[in-house]
């Protein structure tokens, strides 16, 4: 059986704020580097989140967060959030 606190990157993909929640919640611990979410541009569920976990880890610093975006049309911005842990 595989021991998840050894996985290097688990991504949360859900776009409501409750499924986007308890994913974070239940695998954010559990992942031992990186976790990166889904549509933090798009759609407001990842997005609150990202704002909520950024806000959290204010102190003390126990995570670093990188954002990587692109335009999918004039309107629509994509963006992967990553928290990395910094042991």
């Amino acid at each position: 059986m595989m021991d998840i606190r050894r996985v290097m990157a688990h991504e949360l993909p859900t776009q409501t704020y409750l499924a986007a929640r308890q994913d974070w919640e239940l695998y954010g611990p559990l992942t031992k580097h990186i976790v990166a979410f889904h549509d933090i541009y798009l759609h407001d569920g990842p997005m609150r989140l990202w704002a909520e976990v950024r806000r959290a880890d204010a102190e003390p610093r126990r995570l670093m967060f990188l954002e990587f975006g692109a335009w999918h049309s004039p309107t629509a911005r994509l963006g992967i959030g990553a928290a990395v842990r910094h042991e």
